[in-house]
């Protein structure tokens, strides 16, 4: 450090020059006017506007006042400003970074002497680099964390009190002369075009600009408290919510809290329904919630904002706000459920498959939103997958969990009861089966029907036949449950000389038990509908079609029990088309 210059600094003159040089051109003045006015030389004249003199004029300088419309000392003097001209110095010109202006900024106001001050730190004397220092930091260059008055005081040694009262003595000297800051200037304007942002994405996207480890927001204060400027504004609630997001910064006056529940409102309907969320989507949902057209770029500035955004499928359009969001979340909660009860990889198309099941019922004919009801496709849904952190794949869509899940926490009542069940009995059941084992203890059927429809644990193998998924097929358990709803292949059919259509039959227990007898389609087809004849009964027996496409003999069961048929018993049905006959032989 070197001792204070006994005259102004170089730079501090330059200054001086500057701004003569402007309020002559503000004024609309010619250097030849001034001339022929005071019989001044033409060099003498150039240098006043390159580097004022040492030396002082005391005539010329009372000419020169009068020529320029300024009060007595002007010339000298940086703290007597005139208000029409632009007066503001430039003390930043050899700063690469906005923290480098707020560094020279800062040496200039730390020497109290106008006349003596730099923006040079080598030239500082040791006291007024420290409190350059000293205010840098407690603007933020070297971070948030660093600027507190509590860790500023403690790498210089000062208390907070003494840190606070530098601050307020420099930021006193601030008010004296306007500065320029040509790359903050420029900084506001490029900022504009990443608004509304997270201020830890603005810090990371513009880190050169910043310099060091100044962060937007520290900026921001700075530029309020010494420059006098206004160019943020910070919320980390910025949709109104009482839960704290990360800081937000958006430009003033912006209408944020409306636009914003706004969105995220959209955004939340959409992954509580498939577990991501389609900008387009958001878009249209959002303009038609606030009665206004919206652009897809402002609603996917302010979507960033939310959560944890990330990009599934940036093309596609599709995004999500990370799987710890919202705790009403589709997709997660089916992937729960299914890896609960799954003791292999499951296919994500089975997944996906699962997940269409379900929005059934959240997007139905009355809905008056169905018609901006679409589906993740099983890419999209194979990417969120993936960034699930308690889930693993292998052959790229092939998913498991990498840690145990507890299927009585996950499950509800009546899914943990069929699972219950269906893990006892090889994972595979029919609904007849079900029913009767859940309905032991109290009617479940409309619970236990709805959840055989809704729900993503199991999957349906065949007529009236269901299993866990991701569990291995066993073969005896699916036979033994096949059989229970009427056999376990479709019975071959003969036609005899008389015309007899005749097909054999096992009295299975599902068909002993609910009376029903199912006719195959290779069968019925051959027959009329209508009133068969059984031989011993004055009732006959129904052949009936049903709107489902299913085709049955009514009363049939009935008249065989009758005859002393037991479950396990075969035997084989003749039906005549055309009499409308029909007859049975039992089979050793």
């Amino acid at each position: 450090m070197k001792n204070k210059p006994a005259h102004p600094t170089q730079e501090v003159r330059e200054m001086l020059a500057k701004r003569i040089k402007t309020r002559r051109k503000y004024l609309g003045k010619s250097i030849t006017d001034f001339l022929k006015s005071t019989g001044a030389s033409w060099v003498l004249y150039r240098t006043w506007e390159k580097r004022i003199p040492l030396k002082y004029y005391p005539e010329l300088e009372r000419a020169f006042t009068d020529w320029l419309e300024v009060p007595n000392g002007w010339l000298r003097n940086l703290n007597i400003v005139v208000e029409e001209a632009d007066t503001s110095v430039n003390l930043c010109h050899s700063a690469k970074t906005i923290s480098g202006e707020i560094r020279a900024i800062s040496s200039w106001l730390s020497t109290k002497n106008l006349g003596q001050r730099t923006v040079n730190h080598e030239q500082l004397t040791e006291k007024d680099f420290r409190w350059a220092s000293i205010f840098a930091e407690r603007f933020g260059v070297l971070g948030e964390e660093a600027s507190t008055l509590q860790s500023v005081g403690d790498r210089y040694g000062l208390t907070r009190e003494r840190v606070r009262q530098i601050t307020e003595k420099m930021l006193e000297r601030a008010s004296a002369i306007p500065v320029k800051t040509p790359l903050m200037d420029t900084f506001v304007k490029e900022i504009e075009k990443s608004l509304p942002a997270k201020v830890n994405e603005l810090n990371h996207i513009y880190r050169d600009f910043l310099g060091e480890n100044l962060s937007v927001y520290t900026l921001d204060q700075f530029c309020r408290q010494i420059l006098g400027k206004r160019f943020l504004e910070f919320s980390d609630s910025p949709a109104g919510m009482v839960v704290a997001w990360d800081l937000v910064a958006y430009t003033p006056n912006e209408n944020m809290a409306k636009d914003l529940r706004a969105i995220r409102e959209s955004i939340k309907r959409m992954i509580t329904s498939c577990g991501v969320a389609q900008i387009s989507w958001v878009v249209g949902e959002t303009s038609a919630s606030l009665g206004m057209p919206l652009s897809r770029e402002e609603v996917l500035k302010k979507a960033k904002l939310i959560g944890e955004f990330e990009w599934i499928h940036e093309d596609a359009g599709w995004f999500w706000l990370g799987e710890n969001y919202q705790n009403r979340n589709k997709l997660l909660s089916i992937v729960r459920k299914i890896m609960s009860v799954s003791q292999e990889a499951v296919d994500v198309s089975l997944i996906g498959h699962a997940l269409l099941n379900s929005r059934r019922e959240h997007y139905g004919e009355d809905n008056p939103r169905r018609l901006l009801h679409i589906e993740p496709s099983v890419l999209v849904i194979t990417e969120v997958l993936k960034k699930i952190s308690w889930l693993d794949f292998k052959q790229s869509d092939d998913f498991y969990s990498k840690v145990t899940l507890n299927p009585k926490e996950i499950l509800s009542d009546i899914e943990w009861k069929v699972y219950d069940f269906l893990s006892q009995n090889g994972g595979i059941a029919s609904r007849y089966s079900l029913t009767e084992a859940i309905n032991q203890h109290g009617d479940h059927t409309p619970a236990l029907a709805f959840m055989l429809n809704e729900s993503p644990i199991i999957t349906k193998v065949g007529r009236g036949v269901y299993m866990l998924i991701g569990w291995p097929l066993d073969m005896v358990a699916l036979n033994k449950a096949i059989s229970s709803v009427g056999g376990i292949t479709e019975p071959t059919y003969d036609v005899d000389e008389d015309g007899f259509i005749i097909f054999k039959y096992e009295l299975s227990e599902y068909r002993n038990r609910v009376r029903i007898f199912d006719v195959s389609n290779s069968v019925s087809r051959l027959l009329k509908l209508g009133a068969y004849t059984m031989q011993g009964f004055d009732e006959p027996v129904i052949l009936t079609r049903y709107e489902n496409g299913s085709c049955r003999l009514n009363q049939f069961v009935t008249k065989l029990k009758k005859l002393g048929m037991k479950v396990g018993d075969i035997f084989l049905t003749k039906m005549h088309p055309v009499l409308m006959k029909i007859e049975v032989v039992k089979l050793a």
